[in-house]
């Protein structure tokens, strides 16, 4: 997302484990001026990605359309009135139609812009007070588990931070505003304490500070843990690290010149662990977490705007994942169909139940998984197409029956004992805008898939709902196969990869002179 040069480009990974990237796909996509905040999801629901694109200088949010081999569709501009200054962007179903809906935050008019979508185009805004004044960071996600998703909104002017619970109608009915410690630029959401609920990590611009708010599961959050910062903080991102299975934070401190890596206890207690120095009179804008290079841990892209460089970091420490990036081989059952993950609900909702249930047969027996025992420790990995979906850890004994349970049909795990030591009761959503998968419930240990960049990703709302896995490949392996030591982030600078950007024929373009600007960064 490049400010200068109002347009939007994509360089792909070379998908051969290298890390790299290829050439930026030509010609570039024409958006705004001065455009950053965006979020992903399919708008029009033909399988492809779309962007929804905050604008500052045009007062408007773009809609840029994916062709789905990387390149785009004209984009609808629909304007939000005189001078807003448009920031934060979320998407969400709001009306409960099944379709991704638009919100934007506007500083100046200090209020949220509501942009309903009609198959796969945005409609004229609807402009709502939020209850904090210079509303500038914006999110959603389910704060009250309702299965329906709410909005969380950071007030620069006020320093507050308020949730939007959603009605599922259209509507919202906001909660009492939380101090956020400072005027707030950026927010993500995550579970950071393991408790099932989302939490808020957010950071303050030029209060050199950043905050922890935990969510209370109904809408409310607590008084924020706030860190002080010798910076301007414009990026914040949650994601594991240091593959312990809680999420750590990185954030981007824009005048700090540095990018500070914290990593989490599992409680939401974060300790700095890392330092990463930008350039000389550089300004560190955004991070994100993704797997560069496909070994199964999180690494870091980094950029700097005022360099125009984007750094790749490639986590080479902490523990081993529990799953592999992909299967080795992806041995269908015996009997068709037969291999499947059920979702099993009960009332109230709260009481959810998850069961993993295989065919029994000469592919998928009870013996490859290690014969295991009511005592043993598992992971529960889950494929979609050779894609690594999923990952659950079992700690523990299941108190109230067997683990592991043969039948006639083949055998089953599934644990409703609702003690800490295990697995409890959840409900498992599909996140149909990135296409994976969210774990909703407590889980002690449990790791989500990427999120890297964005644990803050929602879960789809009710009305969204729809099977978990098209095809999946189910592996246990035992619990603590393979573990290096925890609690600290692999980050070498020998493993820091830089290239310029050559107009497109040059190798690992990441050095762009047209002032780049990375997913999800608030930079100014």
């Amino acid at each position: 997302m490049n400010e200068d040069s109002a347009d939007l480009r994509v360089t792909l990974n070379r998908a051969d484990g290298s890390g790299t990237f290829g050439p930026f796909l030509s010609p570039p996509q024409p958006i705004g001026v001065e455009s950053s905040p965006n979020e992903s999801c399919d708008l029009d629901n033909d399988g492809h990605v779309d962007i929804a694109v905050s604008s500052t200088n045009n007062g408007s949010v773009f809609v840029v359309r994916g062709k789905g081999d990387g390149t785009w569709k004209s984009a609808q501009e629909v304007p939000l009135g005189t001078s807003p200054e448009t920031h934060g962007v979320a998407v969400l179903d709001i009306d409960g139609d099944g379709d991704w809906d638009v919100v934007n935050a506007n500083h100046a008019a200090s209020n949220l812009a509501v942009m309903i979508n009609t198959n796969g185009v945005l409609g004229a805004p609807t402009f709502i007070e939020s209850g904090v004044d210079g509303e500038y960071a914006l999110n959603s996600g389910d704060m009250d588990n309702d299965g329906i998703s709410d909005l969380v909104v950071g007030g620069q002017d006020s320093q507050q931070i308020i949730v939007l619970l959603g009605n599922g109608d259209g509507t919202f009915t906001a909660e009492a505003p939380q101090d956020a410690g400072g005027a707030v630029w950026k927010l993500v959401l995550g579970d950071v304490n393991g408790d099932g609920k989302l939490d808020v990590a957010a950071v303050n611009g030029d209060s050199g500070s950043a905050a922890i708010l935990l969510g209370n599961g109904d809408g409310t959050l607590q008084l924020p843990t706030v860190f002080n910062t010798s910076g301007t903080e414009v990026g914040t991102v949650l994601g594991d690290l240091d593959g312990d299975g809680d999420l750590d934070w990185v954030i981007s401190s824009f005048s700090g010149q540095q990018w500070h890596v914290l990593v989490n206890d599992g409680a939401g207690n974060f300790t700095p662990d890392t330092d990463i120095d930008a350039e000389p009179d550089a300004n560190p804008s955004c991070a994100i977490m993704l797997d560069v290079d496909g070994d199964g841990d999180l690494d870091l892209a980094l950029t700097d705007e005022t360099s125009d460089h984007t750094r790749i970091l490639r986590n080479d420490g902490g523990r081993t994942p529990d799953c592999p990036p992909a299967p080795d081989t992806c041995r269908p059952p015996t009997v068709s169909g037969g291999s499947s993950v059920v979702l099993a609900e009960k009332s109230p909702p709260d009481r959810s139940r998850m069961v993993w249930k295989w065919a029994r047969g000469t592919a998928t027996t009870k013996a490859e998984f290690g014969d295991p025992t009511t005592t043993d420790g598992y992971t529960l990995c889950l494929y979609d197409a050779g894609a690594l979906v999923s990952t659950s850890r079992v700690i523990g004994a299941c108190t109230r029956k067997p683990c592991w349970v043969d039948t006639p049909g083949g055998f089953v795990f599934h644990n409703q004992s609702l003690q800490p030591s295990g697995v409890q009761s959840r409900r498992r959503r599909r996140r149909l805008c990135e296409g994976d998968i969210q774990w909703q419930g407590p889980e002690p240990g449990a790791s989500r898939p990427r999120e890297p960049d964005r644990p803050d990703r929602r879960p789809a709302p009710q009305e969204r709902r729809r099977p978990l896995l098209g095809r999946a490949l189910q592996r246990s392996v035992p619990e603590g196969r393979g573990r290096a030591p925890q609690g600290h982030v692999g980050l070498s600078a020998s493993h820091l990869l830089e290239g310029e950007h050559d107009g497109g024929q040059g190798e690992d373009p990441l050095r762009a002179p047209w002032g780049i600007r990375c997913d999800q960064c608030g930079g100014e």
